[in-house]
């Protein structure tokens, strides 16, 4: 069941935390909010998810409403791989957004906050949430599964195209912004001006610790459940 005090919105979730849980009890000794966005997961969760990506259990949802023994899952991937991966997908694009092409000075300015939040919540891993957008198929627990694992596929593609691009910038925003005018391929329909989070291919850059799940410490979530 979802958490206590909490209700369903609809959004994708994304943590940094120091484990790999392999249950809804197994807490991590640090954690942090790092994003949280609705109805879709922006290709900025799926970088940062790229590392090593694998299926875990989820931290925010111990069954389901009426289900209570449906295992749930989450996405799990290595931090330093990821954040490596999504500072270069930065420097793409500031690139792409830098030409004449774009009126986007708040997209510039915002890629330098990213990166600074980011940096300052480090931990070993990366774990993205996505239970609420898969309730939303109605489907039962073999179909949210195969969902969970179709979007840790689509993590490792993204982050396997980032790789992938040349070494050269100029040339590897030329990769990119074709990908996003064609609308085909892993960065079809990204947007590089001030309207960047527009649409349904999202940067997704709205970073904070405070989410509308928290995800509390071992130490924390033993104090709680030592009280219920």
């Amino acid at each position: 069941m979802l958490q206590k005090g909490t209700h369903v919105v609809n959004r994708a979730y994304l943590y940094s935390l120091d484990n790999r849980p392999v249950s809804y009890f197994d807490r991590p000794e640090r954690a942090s909010g790092l994003s949280e966005w609705p109805d879709t997961v922006p290709i900025s969760y799926r970088i940062l998810a790229s590392g090593n990506t694998q299926i875990c259990s989820s931290l925010i949802a111990n069954g389901l409403e009426g289900a209570p023994d449906v295992k749930v899952y989450a996405i799990n991937g290595e931090y330093d791989v990821g954040f490596a991966r999504f500072l270069r997908f930065i420097d793409v694009i500031r690139f792409v957004s830098g030409s004449s092409h774009f009126e986007a000075p708040k997209l510039l300015d915002e890629t330098i906050s990213t990166r600074s939040f980011l940096d300052l919540h480090m931990n070993k891993y990366v774990q993205l949430e996505t239970v609420e957008l898969d309730i939303l198929s109605g489907g039962d627990e073999a179909m949210m599964k195969e969902m969970v694992e179709a979007e840790a596929s689509m993590c490792t593609w993204i982050g396997e195209s980032i790789d992938a691009l040349p070494s050269d910038t100029n040339e590897a925003a030329a990769v990119v912004y074709e990908s996003s005018v064609k609308g085909a391929g892993p960065f079809a329909g990204l947007r590089f001006d001030d309207k960047y989070d527009a649409g349904r291919s999202p940067l997704g850059f709205r970073w904070s610790e405070t989410l509308n799940f928290d995800m509390p410490t071992r130490a924390e979530f033993e104090e709680t459940e030592g009280r219920d």
